[in-house]
This record gives C-alpha cells, sequence and structure tokens, in this order.
C-alpha cells in the first residue's frame, strides 16, 4: 500500500481487525485512506489517537453534488520525539449532503479539530456534536447559507463590473 517515501511500518496497522467496517484503500500518490462508517467515526478516531497518530493536519470538507454526499476528510500523522513523520493516514467519512448532518466531534482527541470543525460548519452545515464551540469563524453570525457547498447561490448584487471590464482585464494579462 505503499509508493512515495519509505515508513516503517504504519501505526495504524491492525484496523481491519479491530473496525471491519474501515475500506482501505491508496491515493493516485500513495498515501493511505480509510473510510469509516459514520457510526464507527468517534471510536476509530480515539483508536488511531491511541495508536500514535498524535498530529491532525486538517479535517475539511467535500461536497460532490452530483452523488448527494458530503466526505469528511482528515489527514493524519505521527510525529515522532525527534519530530519527524513516520506514518500518515486520510481518514473519510460519507454522509447524505443534506445541511446539519452531525458528525461526533473529535476535538477532545486532537484539539486543533476545535477550528476545523468550525470551519467545516460554517462552509459546509456540518454540525459536530459535543463540540465546545460550534459557531460561525468566517461569516458573520446570522449569515444562513454554507459557501463552499456545491449547490451554494451567490446573493450578493452585483457591483457594477461589466463582462466588458472583465474581458479587458483579463486581455491586459495575456
Amino acid at each position: 500500500m505503499s509508493s512515495g517515501p519509505q515508513m516503517s511500518q504504519p501505526v495504524w496497522h491492525g484496523v481491519e481487525a479491530a473496525f471491519p467496517a474501515v475500506e482501505l484503500s491508496t491515493t493516485k500518490d500513495g498515501w493511505p485512506v480509510a473510510t469509516v462508517p459514520r457510526d464507527q467515526y468517534a471510536g476509530l478516531c480515539r483508536w488511531l489517537k491511541e495508536k500514535g497518530l498524535n498530529f491532525l493536519a486538517s479535517l475539511t470538507a467535500v461536497h460532490y453534488l452530483d452523488d448527494g454526499e458530503m466526505h469528511v476528510v482528515l489527514h493524519l500523522y505521527r510525529i515522532d520525539a525527534r519530530g519527524k513523520m513516520d506514518s500518515r493516514l486520510v481518514l473519510k467519512v460519507k454522509l447524505p449532503d443534506a445541511v446539519g448532518e452531525e458528525l461526533p466531534s473529535v476535538a477532545s482527541i486532537w484539539p486543533a479539530a476545535e477550528w476545523h470543525e468550525r470551519e467545516v460548519f460554517d462552509m459546509f452545515g456540518i454540525r459536530f456534536t459535543g463540540h465546545p464551540d460550534l459557531r460561525r469563524i468566517l461569516m458573520e453570525a446570522d449569515y444562513e447559507a454554507h459557501p463552499l457547498r456545491k449547490d451554494f447561490v451567490d446573493r450578493k448584487p452585483n457591483l457594477g463590473v461589466s463582462r466588458e471590464t472583465l474581458a479587458k482585464d483579463a486581455a491586459s494579462k495575456r
């Protein structure tokens, strides 16, 4: 399951035995991927942290409008005492694409998730149950939409930039 830099046996080795519903795959560039059912997400995250995946680099979402799905995606690493990365994993959980879908917060497992989950809530509308402070982080508190969803409709008025002006601007950059 590896292309790219050689690493020792990954710290998440044995995930299939502990969580039989997890699907393992690899990205085109060699990243190991574990796709977990929603009901096993929190348990798997705790297990991965206990196994040594101690650094959450990102937690975001991707909206697959045509498939009717949202994917919450985490990039996890093990950073050893010398500061070296010796294991990595992409963790995915698939959700229906409705605004307000819920997933347990992992902020108590990886504290950095607190800000990441707030951004995903703000931009995609996914709620993280048990989050210590789930509120908008980028948009105004009373804003009703989620701008990174593919079904987002931009409601701001045209600010007077005409097609001709845009065409002139594009031509001047050639």
